[in-house]
């Protein structure tokens, strides 16, 4: 038993060694992949260069749409400084506008200082930047003020401001307690028209709008015109790279009588 498990042993290792060619082919007559490596290929030249045109048209499309994004980004960013800007100013100025008119009464509904003759009155620019308001209005029994809202230069860089200047009646005269308080900055114009006027001539509504721009020069060109229901007689056409926004509002004066 032992000797016909030896034979058989034997006989097994002969086999497997006949199978294999000393050139180490398989007994199949197939290529070894470990032994013929000279059959193995690499990437062609027009294969490579079909990669480097498909890399080169991804990467320009990634970069023109990061471009568009950016541009987008920056003008948003300037944007949403404008209207930082723009709307307390609006706000603050229609506030005023409301309150023209205004008498504070004691309990006989006397005032201290009588009627208010002129609670609005309108300077225009002549068809520029930029006009100018004064409003008048008790701000409570013994202090009645006068509000102007006056455009003026400022330096480092040139540009345009809105400046509010307050002013007290004492009875006699209008002395100055407030001068130059910045009300918006880089305006580019502020025009008024007064309408509804009253059997007096006094106007009911007031139509106003303040066109502010940007602090800094986009990569983009960008052109601005005065939209066509901007108040007042003042047209603005301009083409460079600083965005520029408007900002209207319509004031019914309670006040007047």
């Amino acid at each position: 038993m032992i000797c016909s498990f030896s034979l058989r042993s034997l006989q097994s290792l002969l086999t497997l060694q006949v199978s294999l060619s000393p050139s180490g082919t398989e007994a199949s007559g197939l290529p070894s992949p470990r032994t013929d490596t000279h059959l193995q290929r690499g990437y062609t030249m027009i294969e490579l260069l079909l990669a480097v045109v498909v890399g080169v048209m991804v990467l320009a499309g990634a970069y023109t749409s990061y471009e568009l994004v950016a541009r987008q980004y920056d003008k948003l960013s300037v944007r949403s400084q404008i209207q930082e800007r723009g709307l307390p100013a609006i706000r603050l100025i229609t506030r005023d506008l409301r309150m023209a008119g205004h008498k504070e009464l004691d309990a006989n509904l006397n005032s201290t200082y009588g009627m208010i003759a002129s609670p609005v009155v309108i300077t225009d620019s002549g068809g520029g930047c930029c006009d100018s308001v004064q409003i008048i209005y008790d701000k409570d029994m013994v202090t009645r003020e006068r509000i102007t809202y006056r455009a003026a230069q400022r330096n480092s860089p040139t540009r345009t401001a809105l400046f509010m200047d307050t002013e007290t009646w004492n009875g006699a005269a209008w002395t100055l307690t407030l001068a130059d308080a910045l009300v918006a900055d880089y305006v580019e114009d502020f025009q008024l028209s007064a309408s509804n006027f009253n059997s007096d001539g006094k106007p009911m509504l007031i139509d106003f709008s303040l066109v502010l721009r940007g602090k800094e020069a986009l990569e983009q060109s960008m052109t601005y015109a005065t939209p066509a229901y901007n108040p007042g007689n003042s047209t603005l056409n301009v083409t460079d790279h600083y965005f520029r926004d408007t900002f209207t509002a319509t004031v019914n004066l309670r006040n007047i009588q």
